[in-house]
């Protein structure tokens, strides 16, 4: 049976003129407000969007687990950007590393005595009384939160995507310019010019005080990557990233050898599985012998409870055992071109590596609706590639009316206007990839691509998620 709504003719003769006089008066409204005569348009093709891009993960797998070099990708793997906010130790924002550094080479009974004090004691009299000139020493686990809204943190929009070898010369600029509008108040005369300098000044307090911050958080960054354990797990990252299908075995062990002193040394967990990572999933598999003693020396260093997370690396197929597997990585990055040192290439993300998705989005846009030309390219991604076509149902377009006073449209403009193409990460998208599509919105001249995304996702996070 077919459910109708019999109401309208249930109504009596006057309700129901009213009714149908309410229908008219909206319909009405949107002919006259909006200029829609129907919706037939909106089972047709959107002329504003030119095409939607589905992207799984598990596509690439690659990206997550490399080091990204933005200042924002930077700032989320040194602290963590959650809801775009971070906390960070309070000696790094108020520039008290001398400080920390005394507390630092003090012996670990001073230390717990030291916070011991600062905890119990509101004021820091007795604190005093006991280490003397010691009051400057800070404790290194006071933290403080730091905003990195734009409504709150005017320079973080114009910083955010630049790499690491361009962020101290924008501080620098910045402060420059701050510098000298502070000077001209020497030079005011009348009370007009104060006032329109008033106005400047406000907003140069603002970035001064936006300045501050990051000038200390961009050295504490910059200063870590400079220290000889970073550089060495860099270095390391690299050698795994330059891997050749005809690679000697010798180099592969060298690479086994690096992470097991990583482990032997106690470095950061996380650290030593996102390389761990990386490495199984370029060279699709590690040899047997070489992960069962990398996985005995993890237990042994970080717990018995990591082998919860090994099981689970191996569930989901990104610590892979069997070395039998195809090596596809040198063909990946040669046909998708993804190792670049052009410094106009989105590869300026992660150092030199440019994202695998953001590239497959690139090549999207070149062959578009002829994916299939080359099929020998998009078999070596992980998982299907489909390529769908929307066609037009034979509707009318929507027909808008033009209320202005000049009804001449400029068709040259109409042309520069750019398509949007929706991107939907299922499964989350990284920093470094942001950045990267940021990147070409910015030099692509026919598209302007829309993140969707299920979540922000960094190795730390993805490693987490499996404890």
């Amino acid at each position: 049976m077919i459910n109708c709504d019999n109401t309208k003719y249930l109504m009596k003769k006057k309700d129901r003129d009213n009714l149908e006089k309410k229908n008219k008066k909206e319909k009405n409204y949107l002919l006259e407000k909006i200029g829609i005569s129907n919706f037939n348009f909106l089972l047709n093709v959107c002329d504003n969007i030119d095409s939607c891009i589905i992207i799984d993960r598990r596509v690439d797998m690659i990206t997550p687990f490399c080091t990204p070099f933005t200042y924002e990708g930077l700032i989320d793997h040194f602290f963590g950007i959650d809801n775009l906010q971070i906390e960070i130790p309070r000696y790094i924002i108020f520039n008290e590393e001398n400080k920390h550094v005394k507390y630092d080479m003090m012996e670990n009974k001073d230390k717990k005595e030291c916070n011991n004090n600062m905890i119990n004691n509101n004021n820091m009299n007795n604190y005093d009384n006991s280490y003397g000139n010691n009051n400057n020493i800070i404790n290194k686990t006071m933290k403080v939160r730091v905003k990195l809204k734009s409504s709150v943190d005017v320079l973080y929009n114009d910083i955010k995507d630049l790499s690491q070898n361009e962020i101290g010369s924008f501080l620098h600029k910045k402060a420059s310019d701050i510098q000298k509008t502070y000077k001209e108040k020497d030079s005011l005369k009348d009370i007009e010019e104060i006032n329109q300098y008033m106005r400047i000044f406000k907003e140069k307090h603002y970035e001064h005080n936006s300045l501050s911050t990051h000038v200390n958080i961009a050295s504490f960054i910059l200063n870590n990557i400079k220290k000889e354990y970073n550089f060495n797990k860099l270095k390391l990252e690299d050698e795994i990233i330059q891997l050749e299908i005809n690679t000697n075995k010798n180099i592969l062990l060298s690479i086994v050898k690096q992470i097991q002193l990583l482990i032997y040394t106690n470095d950061d967990i996380y650290e030593v599985y996102r390389l761990l990572c990386l490495f199984s999933i370029l060279t699709n598999g590690i040899n047997q012998n070489y992960i069962n003693e990398l996985k005995k020396d993890i237990i042994e260093q970080y717990g018995i409870k990591e082998l919860t997370r090994l099981n689970k690396l191996y569930t989901c197929n990104i610590l892979k055992f069997n070395n039998k597997q195809k090596f596809l990585w040198t063909q990946l990055k040669n046909n998708f071109h993804l190792l670049s040192n052009d410094e106009n290439d989105i590869s300026y993300v992660c150092n030199g590596y440019a994202p695998l998705s953001v590239r497959l989005i690139e090549y999207m846009a070149a062959f578009k609706n002829n994916l299939q030309v080359f099929p020998e390219i998009f078999n070596l991604l992980n998982g299907p590639t489909l390529d769908i076509i929307q066609n037009p149902i034979g509707y009318e377009t929507l027909p808008i009316q033009n209320k202005t006073k000049n009804n001449h449209i400029n068709l040259n403009n109409t042309k520069k206007k750019k398509k949007n193409v929706l991107l939907f990460y299922i499964g989350g998208i990284s920093y470094a990839e942001i950045a990267s599509i940021r990147a070409l919105n910015k030099k692509n001249q026919h598209y302007n691509y829309l993140i969707f995304t299920t979540e922000i996702v960094s190795s730390k996070k993805f490693l987490q998620s499996m404890e």
